[in-house]
């Protein structure tokens, strides 16, 4: 009887071993996307503010038609 129960748990441990490792591989991909995320929300952030530099630039008639400088 013991040994069926020992077995048992053997079986059921190596489940869960195995859903364990399931786990942390998806934590890791997580970790990873989300590390992207962050990286491109910082670029948009960036851009946005480069964006708005140059419609600021713009607006001051900077680039306005029939501006020259020389």
């Amino acid at each position: 009887m013991y040994r069926d129960v020992s077995g048992w748990l053997v079986a059921k441990l190596g489940e869960f071993g195995v859903g364990l490792s399931e786990i942390n591989a998806n934590n890791d991909k997580l970790h990873h996307f989300h590390n992207e995320l962050v990286e491109f929300k910082l670029l948009l952030e960036k851009a946005v503010d480069l964006f708005a530099s140059a419609r600021s630039y713009t607006a001051r008639g900077s680039f306005a038609a029939g501006s020259t400088k020389s």
